[in-house]
């Protein structure tokens, strides 16, 4: 939880003070990777739900959350999350080759290959980019 002096906290979380220059997403992103590396899954989604609230839509912020989603077997809201990153920059390749990697993971290779056959520039950085937790 994001306290009033710009500080990330939480049940056996460290406080994380801002940095000048540093915002408070930036800082909720560093929380959910330690989060995530201990695999306190639950934890990190709050993170980022609240953030999503205080901040609105961000794709910096809904692929972490898509990817914790997915990784604490959460199948559909990962699909809703990376939905949500699509409509908002369908053009960005990270965003669109890390929802084909999702599908193409998650046995939906059709909708997978129509795709990237539609987004060719998702090619290059499907293999490499999967959003860093």
């Amino acid at each position: 939880m994001l306290n009033t002096v710009g500080e990330v906290s939480g049940e056996g979380a460290a406080v994380v003070p801002l940095r000048s220059g540093e915002s408070s997403a930036e800082v909720t992103l560093k929380r959910v990777r330690e989060l995530a590396d201990v695999k306190q899954f639950d934890e990190a989604r709050e993170q980022l739900t609240q953030a999503l609230e205080r901040e609105g839509e961000r794709t910096d912020l809904l692929l972490p959350l898509a990817e914790i989603e997915r990784e604490s077997g959460h199948h559909d809201q990962a699909m809703s999350s990376y939905e949500r990153a699509v409509v908002l920059d369908p053009a960005d390749p990270v965003t669109i080759s890390s929802y084909i990697r999702f599908l193409s993971d998650s046995g939906i290779r059709r909708k997978a290959l129509e795709i990237l056959a539609q987004t060719p520039d998702a090619a290059c950085t499907c293999r490499e980019s999967r959003p860093r937790l």
